[in-house]
C-alpha cells in the first residue's frame, strides 16, 4: 500500500473480499470485463480460502471529520445549506511498515486449465489501484509459486500469517465464494437505477432504491505460532537422551533462555531491545515489556504418557508467536547447538533440533480434537494467591477457613487463564499441592532457586466447558516452565485390569428368595461404591471412557441360585465385566463384608471363592452359555419402555413397545437374529401347588387385575427394579412388571447374559431347557 495506512473499518488483516473486489474494480476501469477475466474470477472463487500474510499493525489515533449526510432533500436541494447537514464520521487508520507487502495466496492444482485461470487473474493483479477504499492507494503484483517457495516465505515474512482455521477462530473475515463475481455485477447494474422518479399529479418525487448486498462467506481464521521440537543429547553420546530433573525445569528455561539471548545479540545488533523485549519480557533500559501473547515461549516435555513414565525432561519446544517481530528462522537458530551441564548426571548437554513429535500428542498440540480435563504436570504459580503465611498449618485448618482459601484459590487459577488468554470458562476447579499422576512431584521443590514461594505454586486440575487444545501454560511462572499442563485422556492413562469374572458364595442364616434378585445386587454394588470411595466406571456404569462404544461394558451383578433348576433361592453372587476390574476396584468388592438384611436382622456374608479372566467353563455358566433351541426365563424380563397407558384396570396397549415386541427388538440389539417363537408363561390361578413348584412365577409377586388370563397382563409378575435416581429418590427402588418367556428358535443360539431392564442386577436372565432336568 502507498503510504502505510489502511482506513477500513475494524478489518484487520484485509479481507480476501476486498482484494477480490479491487480485482474487479481494477479490472472495470477500462469497460466490462471479457468472458475469461470473469471465468478466472469464478475459478478464484472456488478455490480454497487463501492464506493472508501481513504486516504487524498499531491503531493510529482517532480523529472526527465531518461530512454531508447525503440528505440534501431536506434542505430543497440548496447547496448552500450543506453545512445544516454535516455529519461527524470517526477515522481511525491502521498504521503499519509499507515496505511490507501484503501476501494472499490461493493453493490450487497444477493442472494446465488452472494455470490459464491464475495467469490471467495475475494480469488482473497488474491492474489494480486501491485497496478497500478509496483513499486506500495501492498496487500489486502476483507470483506463480511452489509450495516449498511458499512456506519459505511465510518462515521468513516478518508479519503475521493467518490460515483457514476449520475448528472456528476468534478471526472470521470475507472470502469470495460461488457467485461472488455474479452479485457484484447486479450491485453495479443496480447503481445506475438506484433512484426512481415518482409522478404524482404535477410534482415529481424520488425515492431511493437498496442496492443488492454482495455475496461472500464467512471464513474463520487463526494465526497459529511457529514451533521447533529440540531434544536433550548427551554430548559424548549423541543416540542416549540426557534426562534433566523435573523440578529443576526452571533452572533449565533461564539457563537456555539467556544463551540464546546471547547469540541473538551478538548476531542481530539492531534488534538489542526487541531480544529483551521478546525473550525476556523486559526491554533493555527497563521499560514496559511486549504483549505476554507475543513473546517467545520455552516449553519443557516433560516424559509423560505411560503409567510408569519417570517424568524427566528429554524434549523441549521453541514456540514462536506470529506477533514477535524476531524471525521464526532466527530465534530456532540460536536455540540450535547450546550446551548444557548436566550436575546430577556429571554430563554435558547438546540442545539438537528434532522432526520427533511424538511427545506432543500427550499435551495436546496438533491434535484435531482439543480436550475439556487438563491437569497440571509442573506446579501452577497462582497470582495473588490467598494462603496462609505458615505453610504447615495448611492442614490444620477449620472447614470454614479451609472453604474460604479453596474459593480464592479457585478464583486465581480463574485469573491465571484469563492472563493467559484462554477464553473457555471452567465448571470445576481442583487445587491441590500432591501431583495427580503417582509419577509426579509435589510442589514444594520447584519453588527452590525461583521468585515464587511455595506458598504460590499448587497443581491444578481444570475441566472445561468446551474442548481446547495445547500447549496449556498457565500462571505467572509460565514463560519458566511452570504451570505446563496436559490433558487426562483415561484410555492413554488406563490402569492395567486383574479380572474380569468374579464370583462369591453368601454366607446367611436365613434363605433370601429369588425375588429379591435386585435390591441384594443394588446393596452389594452400592456398599462397593462406598469402599472404592471414587469414580469407578466398572461398578458405576457412569462416565463411560470415550474409547468403548458398547453400552454394556459396565459390571453384571448376578445373583442366582447355585443350582438353577433345583433351587428358587439365592446362593452366590457372580460379577461379569467386559470392561475388566482394576486391582483399586477389586479391593473395594473384597472389602465388602456383610450385607444386612430384613432390616439389618439378617446379615449377609459374601465370601469370594474364584477370580478369572474368561466366563468359567464349569458350574453354571458352563450350562447358561451353551447353545440351545429352547430357552425359558430364570428371573422375569421387564420391558424397558412403558408398554401400555392408563393404570391397571383400564390399559390400553402401546402395539409397537408390547412386551414380545420389546424382547424381539432386545434380542436383535444382541446380535441374535435367527427365528424363534415367543411363549408367555401363563399365570399360577387354578394350580396346583405341585405344579406352582415347577413354575417361575412361584417365588414372586403376581400381578392381579379383574380381567382374564389372555388379557394384557396374563402371567405379569410385580418386580423391585434398579432405579437410576435412586440417590435423589425417597423410592430406592421402582417397581415395575415383568414377564416370563418360553423361547423356540430355529437353530441353537446361545443368548446373552441377561435382557431388558436392569439387566445388570440379575433380571431377564434366561437358562437354556434340557427335558432331563426339567
Amino acid at each position: 500500500m502507498h503510504d502505510g495506512r489502511y482506513y477500513g473499518m475494524d478489518d484487520w488483516p484485509p479481507s480476501p473480499a476486498r482484494l477480490f473486489q479491487a480485482l474487479v474494480a481494477g479490472a472495470g476501469l477500462s469497460g466490462p470485463l471479457a468472458d475469461s477475466e470473469i471465468e478466472a474470477l469464478k475459478w478464484l472463487e472456488n478455490c480454497v480460502p487463501p492464506v493472508i500474510a501481513c504486516p504487524r499493525m498499531v491503531k493510529g489515533e482517532s480523529y472526527s471529520n465531518y461530512v454531508p449526510n447525503n440528505d440534501l432533500d431536506a434542505k430543497q436541494g440548496d447547496p448552500r445549506l450543506i453545512v445544516d447537514i454535516k455529519t461527524s464520521k470517526l477515522i481511525r487508520p491502521f498504521i503499519f511498515d509499507a515496505s511490507v507487502p501484503f501476501l494472499y495466496a490461493w493453493i490450487f492444482d497444477k493442472n494446465k486449465s488452472d494455470l490459464v485461470h491464475a495467469r490471467i487473474i495475475q494480469k488482473l493483479a497488474d491492474k489494480l489501484y486501491q485497496f478497500g477504499r478509496g483513499v486506500d492507494l495501492a498496487w500489486a503484483w502476483s507470483e506463480l509459486l511452489s509450495k516449498e517457495e511458499f512456506d519459505t516465505q511465510t518462515l521468513y515474512y516478518p508479519g503475521s500469517v493467518y490460515r483457514p482455521f476449520n475448528g472456528g477462530g476468534s478471526l472470521t473475515l470475507k472470502s469470495p465464494c460461488t457467485g461472488s463475481i455474479e452479485s457484484l455485477n447486479k450491485r453495479y447494474a443496480a447503481n445506475s437505477k438506484r433512484f426512481d422518479t415518482i409522478i404524482s399529479g404535477h410534482s415529481l418525487s424520488q425515492s431511493y432504491r437498496k442496492q443488492p448486498k454482495a455475496k461472500f462467506n464467512s471464513i474463520a481464521y487463526n494465526s497459529p505460532p511457529s514451533y521447533q521440537v529440540y531434544e536433550l543429547r548427551k554430548s559424548s553420546e549423541e543416540s542416549k537422551f540426557a534426562i534433566w530433573p523435573l523440578e529443576q525445569v526452571t533452572r533449565l528455561v533461564v539457563t537456555l533462555r539467556d544463551k540464546a539471548v546471547q547469540k541473538l545479540k551478538k548476531a542481530l545488533i539492531e534488534n538489542q531491545n526487541e531480544i529483551e523485549s521478546y525473550f525476556v519480557g523486559r526491554k533493555a533500559n527497563g521499560a514496559d515489556a511486549s504483549p505476554t501473547e507475543n513473546r517467545v515461549r520455552i516449553i519443557p516435555l516433560p516424559s509423560i504418557g505411560f503409567h510408569h513414565a519417570d517424568r524427566g525432561i528429554r524434549r523441549i519446544i521453541i514456540e514462536v508467536s506470529s506477533g514477535c517481530p524476531i524471525c521464526s528462522k532466527d530465534v530456532f537458530w540460536a536455540f540450535s547447538g547450546i550446551q548444557l551441564k548436566v550436575e546430577e548426571a556429571e554430563c554435558m548437554v547438546d540442545i539438537v533440533r528434532s522432526e520427533n513429535k511424538s511427545m506432543n500428542e500427550h499435551y495436546g498440540i496438533d491434535q484435531d480434537k482439543g480436550y475439556q480435563v487438563w491437569r497440571s504436570v509442573t506446579p501452577v504459580a497462582l497470582p495473588d494467591a490467598v494462603i496462609d503465611s505458615d505453610f504447615v498449618l495448611d492442614n490444620v485448618k477449620n472447614n470454614s477457613k479451609r472453604i474460604k482459601d479453596e474459593v480464592q484459590r479457585a478464583a486465581a487459577v480463574i485469573q491465571a487463564l484469563r492472563y493467559a488468554h484462554i477464553r473457555a470458562n471452567a465448571n470445576l476447579i481442583r487445587v491441590q499441592r500432591e501431583p495427580f499422576e503417582s509419577n509426579g512431584q509435589r510442589v514444594e521443590p520447584f519453588a527452590e532457586g525461583t521468585r515464587f514461594s511455595k506458598q504460590r505454586l499448587w497443581h491444578v486440575e481444570i475441566s472445561f466447558t468446551e474442548p481446547i487444545k495445547g500447549p496449556l501454560l498457565i500462571g505467572d511462572g509460565r514463560f519458566l516452565g511452570l504451570g505446563l499442563m496436559a490433558p487426562k485422556k483415561r484410555e492413554r492413562y488406563s490402569i492395567p485390569k486383574i479380572a474380569h469374572y468374579l464370583c462369591f458364595k453368601f454366607n446367611y442364616h436365613k434363605p433370601i428368595p429369588l425375588k429379591f434378585t435386585v435390591p441384594l445386587a443394588e446393596k452389594f454394588r452400592s456398599a462397593a461404591l462406598k469402599k472404592f470411595n471414587g469414580n469407578s466406571f466398572a461398578l458405576s456404569g457412569h462416565s463411560k471412557p470415550s474409547n468403548l462404544k458398547d453400552d454394556h461394558q459396565h459390571a453384571f451383578f448376578l445373583p442366582l441360585p447355585r443350582n438353577i433348576s433345583q433351587s428358587n433361592q439365592i446362593e452366590e453372587l457372580h460379577l461379569w465385566c467386559p470392561y475388566g476390574f482394576t486391582q483399586d476396584e477389586l479391593s473395594a468388592l473384597q472389602r465388602v463384608k456383610s450385607l444386612y438384611w430384613g432390616k439389618g436382622e439378617y446379615p449377609v456374608k459374601p465370601v469370594m471363592v474364584r477370580m478369572q479372566n474368561e466366563l468359567p467353563e464349569d458350574g453354571l455358566f458352563a450350562k447358561i452359555m451353551k447353545p440351545a433351541r429352547k430357552w425359558r426365563s430364570l428371573t422375569p424380563y421387564v420391558p424397558p419402555r412403558h408398554f401400555y397407558r392408563g393404570n391397571l384396570h383400564g390399559a390400553k396397549l402401546k402395539v409397537k413397545d408390547s412386551p414380545e415386541q420389546q424382547l424381539i427388538d432386545s434380542l436383535k440389539r444382541s446380535g441374535i437374529h435367527v427365528p424363534c417363537e415367543i411363549h408367555r408363561l401363563a399365570n399360577l390361578e387354578g394350580k396346583t401347588v405341585s405344579q406352582e413348584n415347577n413354575l417361575p412365577q412361584a417365588m414372586w409377586d403376581i400381578v392381579r387385575v379383574p380381567v382374564s388370563d389372555t388379557s394384557l397382563f396374563s402371567g405379569a409378575v410385580s418386580v423391585a427394579c434398579h432405579n437410576n435416581n435412586s440417590e435423589f429418590n425417597k423410592k430406592k427402588f421402582e417397581q415395575r412388571i415383568g414377564f416370563f418367556y418360553e423361547l423356540f428358535f430355529e437353530s441353537p443360539v446361545v443368548m446373552p447374559l441377561a435382557l431388558g431392564h436392569s439387566s445388570h442386577f440379575g433380571l431377564g436372565l434366561f437358562v437354556p431347557v434340557i427335558e432331563s432336568e426339567f
